[in-house]
């Protein structure tokens, strides 16, 4: 049997977003973690820059490696130092757990706004949706009146 791989992933391939699927067969199983770095708001997907003391929170996948070329794929990997790359893939350890494995990052945020949080899944949630509000406010549901 061919040898597992660790991935890190912290935008639209964790569990419960849309491209897990890409991923979901060759996974073999997952843990929680975070790696030091910062994560930009692309549009539709978080990009990560590696460095600094920030922290990124994410998903540690163990995959078959044959899980690989469709991740390559989808965040537009050709091979290492390939200028055509949309991300690279490099070897980075999670932050406060003795883990290593690979993760799609930029070198830069290429102008995108900065995720504060440092997560995806909570940024996502978090992005209004059927109206806009104003720099600067916090939208906050109100809870839902009981009826006695």
């Amino acid at each position: 049997m061919s040898q597992l791989v660790k991935v890190f992933v912290y935008g639209t391939l964790l569990s419960g977003c849309r491209n897990h699927l890409v991923v979901e067969p060759f996974v073999i199983s997952f843990e929680l973690g975070s790696v030091h770095g910062h994560l930009y708001d692309v549009g539709s997907y978080p990009a990560l820059v590696i460095g600094g003391t920030d922290k990124v929170y994410g998903e540690w996948l163990t995959i078959k490696p044959e899980g690989l070329s469709g991740m390559d794929h989808l965040e537009g990997y050709k091979g290492e130092n390939d200028r055509g790359n949309y991300y690279d893939r490099v070897l980075v350890r999670d932050s406060e757990k003795n883990i290593e494995g690979f993760v799609y990052s930029w070198p830069s945020s290429r102008g995108c706004p900065n995720i504060p949080s440092g997560s995806w899944k909570e940024h996502i949630n978090l992005v209004p949706t059927t109206r806009e509000i104003l720099p600067g406010s916090v939208e906050k549901e109100s809870p839902p009146v009981l009826n006695s």
